[in-house]
């Protein structure tokens, strides 16, 4: 049996994060540890995750490492929507709860780096204000730029990663509450253990079902759209109690179709008569 791979911060027992030229980010090998996987399996993941060029380039970073034996590794380290984007697709018992650890590491440090920039920028000012007493207008402008212009060089990178985080958490925000309190068709296909030849199609009627469901109800269940994936998300318990009355069942007929068990031998009772055999219609 392999043993887990070592965490970056020697202990996996606690979510790890760090900043990262002024950007809070933690590694594919923390990762792994914390939530009990393989770090070759957590890179597979990150390299086949379906999402565009430019979200890739911001949210993933190439980090090598030299392993126990001096061989140099690959890692990842990856912004806060790189992390969700990832772990959407962790199931189990354990994972929403391991995610919150997570994500409530990410809100810690953030604050943190925000507390500290709006410190600077306070100093600034200060500054600025002892400069300017009783000049006029257009030499206040010019002691500012004068000012203040170098030290915003010196927390540009800081700065402009910030804005950068506080957008993305803009934006981001249906996405992180979807993560813990919404759940996707694929997540409910992957819980139901569905086959996944031919799943495309059933993801496709259950989703379908699922939004017509949740528009005729008193009130509509609210759904959502994933920002980075575009695909549909749906509340947990509605989501649940769907794949309790319906779902499991469309599920098992897939498998069955999927396995070969969806034929069903008729003998008629006449002698020396033919067996009917009639196999469901695979578009239904």
């Amino acid at each position: 049996m392999n043993a887990l791979p070592k965490a970056f911060n020697d202990n996996p027992s606690q979510p790890s994060v760090f900043n990262k030229n002024g950007q809070v980010m933690t590694n594919s090998r923390d990762i792994a540890a914390f939530f009990g996987k393989r770090h070759a399996d957590v890179l597979r993941s990150i390299d086949n995750l379906e999402c565009s060029a430019e979200l890739r380039q911001r949210n993933f970073a190439l980090a090598e490492y030299q392993d126990g034996q001096g061989k140099t590794r690959k890692s990842y380290d990856l912004a806060k929507d790189g992390f969700w984007l990832l772990v959407m697709g962790f199931t189990g018992k354990q994972a929403a709860v391991l995610r919150e650890a997570y994500i409530q590491q990410f809100n810690a440090m953030e604050a943190a780096l925000q507390g500290h920039l709006s410190g600077v920028i306070h100093c600034i000012t200060n500054e600025v204000k002892k400069e300017i007493g009783g000049i006029v207008k257009n030499v206040v402008m010019h002691q500012i730029n004068t000012l203040v212009t170098p030290r915003i060089e010196a927390q540009d990178t800081a700065i402009l990663t910030l804005a950068q985080q506080v957008r993305d958490m803009m934006l981001g925000t249906s996405a992180r509450v979807a993560a813990l309190e919404y759940v996707s068709v694929r997540e409910l296909l992957i819980e139901h253990k569905a086959v996944q030849k031919g799943r495309g199609g059933l993801n496709r009627k259950i989703g379908s079902r699922l939004r017509a469901m949740a528009l005729q109800g008193n009130p509509p269940a609210q759904v959502r759209r994933c920002p980075h994936s575009n695909v549909w998300l749906f509340p947990r318990d509605f989501a649940d109690r769907f794949m309790r009355e319906t779902g499991s069942e469309l599920v098992a007929e897939h498998n069955d179709r999927q396995n070969g068990q969806g034929r069903l031998d008729l003998v008629r009772k006449s002698k020396g008569q033919k067996v009917v055999s009639i196999t469901p219609d695979k578009d239904q």
